[in-house]
């Protein structure tokens, strides 16, 4: 069965021993090869079910000849277009992987809107651009205004978002990216109410109903709005203190409003993904894992689906999602029934992400077996996976086709036995395609590993939160004195440990049940050695400076830009020397926001702390000018971990002032089994094993990084006890 229509990925004739990925058409006895083709897809025109496609027009007898039309006027514009930022140039189209200051990204909405958020996750340095409606961010990148446009495509609550799939047909544009961005929901109000005084709450329907037992419990009325960010702008304007709004961190630093409570969604593990569209696709590649997301139409015939279905686990190929839509313009299939009449049945299309890029032999091979099956394809893109927010372990161990054709409570072991008699031979070849693929004995290896894989899911899957970070310092009192007088932190609580020789108090700006904190411990007879490991501050930095250097504090760097960037920093030490970064912000609900660290493998830093603590890479920052690459980590925005590398620099004097960052989590015993595994892949030890610490019982384990830095893991519960 011929292609209809290749409108962005096409299949030309040409010698089969000019490319190593092939497909074989049995049909026409011809070589294909899948590839992309932007002059291709120039020429090519997607037409479904009757829909003319948008941004161009089907070519006319008339263009043959020489004859021109004038072309109509575009009619759905919207008010927001015209406030778009200027076309690009050339000159500003080239900007590399290590400057995404000059990338112009759509996104449907207002600023503090969580597609905006996506945006700046996937190019932290870019220019956002806000519209009215998704159509519009599509046109922008149409027509050259923007370089990209960000879509959100699917929630892990609230499932597919089937308009955009419908976007994604209509226009012509690549996916080159996909964002996985865990939702923290919100109560933001004005300043100075509490959360007790809200009665009214503005919300996306979807964002509401997703925090309905958060906010039945507070009896607040549910009122649905255009967008988050929307009804975190119409909260700030109004100034009501009765009315709240669920929406993003972001949105309250923007809009000027108090986060009343964090993470008020219902479900914990809140994950939305995006796409991010080009003009152009990516060149596809095998140095890290792909997703390729296509979509396509069947032949009639019994069982078509599941053989379309089957030329991917035939291969070993993992489908990460399938989505069925109607065909616009026709939705109804007649069929001849014969003596029985004519049958009507609806007309789909399939949507398909797979994970296999399109530089693989498997994918070129599972593309043309599928040709056989369908009468319209069409690859939507070929992108990197997003690895940071890896949901399932089970995905991966490319069983889940089976479990979802069969709808079996198997255990793995008997699916992959089943697998292997029902599709492949004695000599591992595929029974009905010829092609080879891995024996089950593979299979049954991912099996053996499944109750590890699922481990290893729990750090993404657990409550985790900084509670605080904890450093030594030579005199108490002296240190409570002028973190209260300079910074204004509060001291919440307050202890002294004769038997051990120690004290401390544990002192920021907010409480310790939902605020980051300082822990500074004083040691008896402890000589201090600083190393180093900056804290950083979002305040007012001039003031902030006059009243340290006021109070007799010591400013190391006066006020002024970054080097590299344009964030107005100062830096202060306290009286043990200690230096604080403090970085120029308005009024924000979490000051004390960030711990840096700094480490010799950037790449494995982040990966320990992914795999190890479950954090995300926020974003990653390269100055290769100034030799030196920063990676931000965390579980939100709100605080974060900053890995700094300097370029060459593989040690660093840590000294003995920094001793550790406790985080939350639910279970320390399965966090330490998680820990144990990841030292082992990728170094580092433990240093407390799991258990409770004497005379206070709070359970905790504790372990070092590659590079020697110490982390404490609390127990939620017992964390909340100790506080009262």
């Amino acid at each position: 069965m011929a292609l209809r229509c290749f409108p962005i990925w096409v299949c030309p004739q040409t010698a089969y021993y000019h490319y190593p990925l092939l497909g074989f058409d049995t049909k026409r006895r011809r070589i294909c090869l899948w590839e992309c083709s932007s002059s291709a897809s120039q020429r090519a025109i997607t037409a479904v079910g009757g829909d003319v496609p948008y941004g161009r027009e089907l070519k006319k007898p008339s263009d043959e000849m020489g004859l021109t039309q004038e072309r109509p006027q575009l009619e759905t514009f919207h008010r927001d277009l015209s406030m778009l930022p200027k076309p690009l140039t050339a000159n500003s189209l080239t900007s590399s992987a290590w400057d995404d200051s000059k990338v112009r990204i759509s996104f449907q909405g207002i600023p503090g809107a969580y597609s905006e958020t996506a945006a700046l996750k996937a190019y932290p340095n870019c220019e956002t651009v806000p519209c009215d409606q998704f159509e519009t961010a599509f046109q922008a990148v149409e027509l050259w205004l923007v370089d990209k446009a960000v879509l959100p495509i699917e929630n892990s609550v609230g499932g597919s978002i089937h308009r955009n799939y419908d976007l994604l047909l209509r226009h012509r544009l690549h996916i080159a990216q996909e964002v996985h961005l865990p939702v923290n929901h919100c109560l933001l109000g004005v300043p100075g109410v509490q959360k007790e005084d809200i009665k009214c709450v503005l919300s996306h329907p979807q964002a509401l109903d997703q925090c309905v037992n958060s906010l039945n419990e507070l009896g607040i009325q549910r009122v649905s709005a255009k967008d988050t960010a929307t009804a975190a702008q119409t909260v700030s304007s109004s100034g009501e203190r009765s009315i709240g709004a669920v929406a993003s961190v972001r949105a309250a630093n923007i809009y000027g409003l108090d986060i009343l409570a964090q993470n008020i969604q219902d479900d914990a593990n809140n994950v939305t993904r995006f796409l991010i569209l080009a003009r152009d696709p990516m060149i596809p590649r095998t140095d890290r894992p792909y997703k390729t997301s296509i979509v396509f139409s069947l032949e009639e015939g019994p069982g078509v689906l599941f053989k379309a279905l089957a030329v991917f686990a035939l291969r070993n190929i993992n489908l990460s999602k399938i989505e069925s839509r109607p065909q616009r313009g026709r939705p109804l299939r007649v069929v001849d029934g014969s003596n029985n009449g004519c049958a009507k049945y609806f007309d789909y299309l399939f949507y398909i992400d797979f994970e296999a890029s399109m530089a693989e032999t498997c994918a070129q091979h599972a593309l043309g077996h599928l040709q056989e099956f369908t009468s319209f394809i069409r690859i939507l893109g070929c992108y990197p996976m997003d690895l940071d927010s890896s949901l399932t372990i089970l995905s991966s161990s490319k069983l889940s086709f089976k479990l979802f054709i069969a709808e079996t409570n198997s255990s793995s072991r008997e699916v992959v036995g089943q697998l292997e008699s029902d599709c492949f031979s004695s000599d591992g070849r595929s029974k009905s395609s010829g092609i080879c693929s891995p024996r089950a004995s593979y299979l049954r290896k991912l099996a053996d590993v499944a109750s590890n894989g699922e481990l290893l899911d729990w750090p993404k899957n657990d409550t985790r939160r900084f509670f605080h970070v904890v450093y030594r310092v030579g005199d108490l009192d002296r240190t409570i004195k002028f973190y209260t007088e300079c910074f204004g932190m509060k001291v919440s609580r307050q202890r002294d440990v004769p038997k051990e020789k120690y004290s401390n108090a544990f002192m920021g700006f907010g409480s310790e049940k939902s605020h980051f904190a300082i822990m500074v411990l004083a040691h008896m007879k402890l000589k201090m050695d600083l190393g180093i490991s900056p804290f950083q501050l979002k305040m007012q930095v001039y003031k902030m400076v006059e009243t340290v250097r006021a109070k007799g504090g010591n400013v190391t760097r006066e006020p002024g830009p970054v080097e590299g960037g344009s964030s107005i920093i100062a830096i202060v030490k306290d009286p043990d020397g200690y230096p604080f970064e403090l970085i120029q912000r308005g009024p924000t609900p979490e000051p004390f926001c960030q711990v840096m660290l700094r480490v010799g493998d950037l790449d494995g830093a982040i990966k320990f702390y992914e795999k190890a603590l479950g954090m995300r890479l926020l974003r990653r920052i390269e100055k290769p000018e100034y030799k030196y690459t920063i990676g931000m980590m965390g579980y939100n925005e709100s605080v974060v971990l900053e890995l700094a590398y300097n370029y060459g620099v593989t040690e660093y004097k840590k000294g003995n002032a920094y001793a550790q960052i406790a985080i939350g989590t639910d279970d320390v015993y399965k966090s330490g089994e998680v820990v144990k595994i990841v030292n082992k892949e990728l170094g580092g030890d433990i240093t407390r094993e799991p258990g409770p610490l004497p005379g206070i019982d709070t359970k905790i384990v504790s372990f070092l990084d590659p590079d020697g830095w110490k982390t404490v893991l609390v127990d939620n519960k017992d964390f909340m006890k100790e506080l009262g």
